[in-house]
């Protein structure tokens, strides 16, 4: 008679483990995958290339490198950037553009700098087989550096997020990174 209460009762205790891990399983899943309002980071809106069309998806990209889809239909409000390109004559851009392209292991086939107040943000487009790695990276100078035409160190570029053929959009920072 105390095996067969045993058994009853260890089973018991197992199937209470189970639903205990199982509920563990989902709130880590959804806590992963859902926008929180209160993290530090930004903002990010990307088209993602689906075939002819592109859809326009939002993320919210904190350090380091968390990216957490919002969907595609939770638009914010873009802050004003200044966008610069290879054919730029702003040296702090060029600078970023030079030590980004020096970091990556492929080809970087397109590169943008994106200046959002006091931030500065190096968005890259690396030459991949089977996919188009885009990459966001935040710089964070030290004292002295990136300046005027120096020399960037890899140390400052910190990458925020990764995605696959994306062209990105617009950024809206929501708390002073630096």
């Amino acid at each position: 008679m105390n095996n067969k209460k045993l058994k009853i009762a260890v089973c018991g205790l197992l199937i209470v483990i189970s639903a205990g891990l199982i509920l563990y399983c989902i709130h880590f899943l959804t806590d992963q995958n859902t926008y929180e309002a209160d993290t530090i980071g930004i903002n990010v809106a990307v088209d993602q290339k689906t075939n002819k069309d592109a859809v326009r998806e939002y993320y919210h990209v904190s350090p380091p490198g968390r990216v957490l889809y919002m969907g595609n239909t939770d638009a914010f409000d873009f802050d004003e950037a200044v966008v610069y390109f290879d054919n730029t004559d702003d040296e702090t851009a060029l600078a970023l553009m030079t030590a980004v392209k020096q970091k990556e292991e492929h080809e970087v086939f397109d590169i943008s700098v994106w200046r959002v107040g006091d931030d500065y943000f190096v968005f890259d487009k690396l030459n991949v087989n089977l996919w188009t790695p885009c990459r966001l990276y935040l710089y964070t100078p030290t004292s002295g550096s990136g300046n005027s035409g120096e020399q960037v160190k890899q140390e400052e570029l910190e990458l925020w997020g990764e995605w696959d053929d994306v062209d990105l959009v617009g950024i809206q920072v929501r708390e002073p990174l630096q």
